[in-house]
């Protein structure tokens, strides 16, 4: 079976990225008999998704969490199948312990997830990928938070000694995997001579049901912006990986195609640190800052990472079928 697909422009384009580097393509790639069974694990509610990778020639699954027992059950019909089966999930945002939940549940229906646990953890969690960004992301220290009830301004005082010695004005409090900048925007740019203890403990307390695991206390970097579509736009970038090569480089942040381009140089650290991270299948988000510089805001697994703006799924999972099409479940 071949595959053809369309070229489309990735700002950055992919395809001359991808030939400079001599990188393999996609566009035409010839899908050879596999000894396993290639599927896609897509929870409901999530058509898009599915529909993409079933139109990329990829069996889907379909999946939800009880409300009752808070585990997940197949809703779709089985694989059925007497090969093998490595499933690629793409879904929502999950906690390492329902991911477990999920990847136990997969293996004994037959079906091995792409990315185990631990890999999952490893890019997830803002303080596991750190090491390997750290070259070009903000400064940043984090604390454990394993009972969020019970948080307190003094369990912060130590790390907070350490942001005081960086000698910057204003940090970004987040927890380990998301920022609060959809329920408030204090938590973005906050000065480091406030009270910052007390608002760590408000920013558990804000997140609340999804709070995840600890507060991150990173340096604030300005971010440049464009006037596009009526306001001010950053310029952020979502770059995936799977198998070890990028497979996208996808403006993330509405900007217009008059942005800067991610640079070389910021896509091969990337693609550098892409490899020394523990994951098969991961995002890692860069941005522009003010002066013209450009830096690191996070890693993340690719199965959670949403699609950029405009992204076209069907070629993502095409991409993703290629990438793990020899992969031994």
């Amino acid at each position: 079976m071949t595959l053809q697909l369309e070229t489309e422009e990735f700002g950055c384009s992919l395809a001359a990225y991808m030939m400079q580097r001599k990188m393999p393509s996609w566009q035409s790639c010839i899908l050879k008999p596999m000894p396993f069974l290639l599927c896609a694990l897509v929870p409901d509610g999530l058509e898009d998704e599915a529909q993409a990778a079933a139109a990329a020639g990829l069996p889907v699954v379909r999946f939800l969490f009880d409300l009752s027992s808070d585990l997940p059950r197949i809703t779709s019909e089985p694989v059925s199948t007497s090969l093998p089966c490595l499933g690629i999930h793409r879904g929502y945002m999950l906690s390492d312990k329902r991911y477990r939940a999920l990847f136990d549940y997969f293996q004994a229906h037959g079906i091995r997830m792409v990315a185990t646990p631990d890999q999952y953890e490893s890019v997830h969690y803002y303080p596991n990928a750190y090491p390997k960004l750290a070259a070009l992301s903000p400064r940043a220290t984090w604390v454990q938070v394993d009972a969020p009830d019970a948080v307190c301004e003094s369990m912060f005082f130590e790390a907070l000694m350490e942001v005081k010695s960086w000698g910057c004005k204003y940090v970004l409090l987040k927890d380990y995997v998301k920022s609060a900048k959809d329920q408030a925007q204090r938590f973005l740019k906050v000065p480091v001579d406030c009270d910052l203890a007390e608002l760590c403990c408000e920013l558990v307390h804000v997140r609340g049901r999804r709070f995840y695991r600890g507060v991150v206390i990173k340096e604030h970097v300005e971010l440049r912006h464009y006037f596009a579509r009526g306001c001010p736009r950053t310029n952020e970038w979502r770059l995936f990986f799977a198998g070890g090569r990028c497979i996208a480089i996808m403006p993330n942040s509405f900007q217009d195609t008059h942005a800067a381009h991610v640079p070389d140089e910021v896509l091969d650290w990337a693609q550098a640190s892409a490899s020394c991270l523990n994951s098969p299948y991961l995002t890692i988000d860069v941005a522009e800052s003010c002066n013209g510089g450009w830096f690191c805001l996070e890693a993340g697994d690719g199965g959670v990472s949403g699609p950029a703006p405009g992204q076209d799924l069907i070629e993502h999972w095409a991409a993703l079928q290629q990438c793990f099409s020899k992969v031994e479940p």
